[in-house]
């Protein structure tokens, strides 16, 4: 992936990773419902949505290159 993706594509990537070992040492915490509904209509917890739309960016970029 680093070979061949952009530096933007890297970038999300990375802040996923960082996401994810952010989460795995924060300490445990008790969820309500209140607070699961809040994460779900923020979308706080959609770690994928910035990779998602970088690896579109770039897969659109690359696709408008060959045609």
């Amino acid at each position: 992936m680093r070979i061949i993706s952009s530096p933007a594509l890297l970038a999300a990537a990375e802040q996923v990773l960082g996401r994810i070992i952010d989460t795995l040492f924060r300490p445990a915490i008790r969820v309500t419902n209140s607070k699961i509904r809040e994460i779900f209509e923020t979308g706080s917890a959609d770690v994928l949505r910035s990779f998602g739309e970088a690896c579109r960016a770039e897969f659109d970029a690359l696709r408008s290159q060959q045609f």
